[in-house]
């Protein structure tokens, strides 16, 4: 196909894998776009891609992957079935995955999210979907938010992608609504003997806060708490209870 021709040139970088595909920088006439290709070999691929392909023809929110092309079924050089998306390219810091769980090992520096990053890409994140559930034509449920499928752009504005597993709730038989990740990972021990995440929240507050947030957010260079910080979390946590 024509306008992925650029997709099998060395000069094309990986930017970064989803779960169903992969995305790519591709350089048209017009600019630069984004292409989401779907790796068929997977099970279930081919149905996300149409699912993808509905849900972007109804939304358009600032804290969601903007969509140039909705649908580009075609075959590819080999022969095989090639299904793409194609977005609106930006300058991406990569997923929020990337900077709450940084990969040990790489020659990259570390990377770091401070409170008000934090708390701006949470609120970020709250936008979209209050949009997706109460705001759309057709209410929608993402049913796969976790920190892999936000993506950060140039200015760490968090927007949702990846919508695969997405559902109209308003139709029978679409299943389970998904599962939210926290950004705490499930295999994370404060989660042991049962315990969930609300549970462990409300043990932990007020006082406890740092046994569940990142302790470099709220502790001074000389080691100590900072207490308008903690009170800060707390009330931030607080807020995840009651919703």
């Amino acid at each position: 196909m024509r306008y992925f021709s650029s997709l099998n040139s060395e000069a094309t970088l990986k930017l970064f894998g989803q779960s169903h595909g992969t995305l790519y920088p591709v350089n048209r006439p017009v600019g630069i776009v984004a292409v989401k290709v779907f790796n068929l070999s997977r099970w279930g691929v081919s149905n996300s891609f149409i699912i993808e392909c509905e849900m972007f023809r109804n939304i358009r929110h600032r804290n969601i992957v903007k969509i140039i092309v909705t649908s580009c079924p075609s075959i590819d050089v080999r022969g095989n079935d090639f299904k793409a998306l194609v977005y609106e390219f930006m300058p991406w810091h990569g997923s929020l995955e990337e900077w709450l769980h940084p990969r040990f090992g790489t020659q990259n520096p570390p990377k770091n999210l401070n409170l008000l990053q934090r708390l701006g890409i949470a609120i970020d994140v709250s936008c979209a979907l209050d949009y997706l559930h109460n705001h759309c034509a057709t209410p929608i449920v993402h049913c796969d938010i976790k920190p892999s499928n936000v993506l950060l752009d140039g200015q760490l504005t968090g927007l949702v992608s990846d919508f695969g597993l997405a559902r109209f709730p308003s139709k029978p038989n679409t299943g389970s609504v998904g599962y939210v990740a926290p950004g705490k990972k499930a295999s994370n021990q404060m989660f042991l003997n049962d315990r969930d995440l609300r549970t462990s929240i409300e043990m932990a507050l007020p006082a406890g806060v740092k046994e569940i947030a990142y302790p470099r957010l709220f502790l001074q260079e000389d080691g100590h708490i900072t207490r308008p910080l903690q009170e800060c979390l707390s009330w931030i946590f607080g807020i995840g209870i009651v919703f």
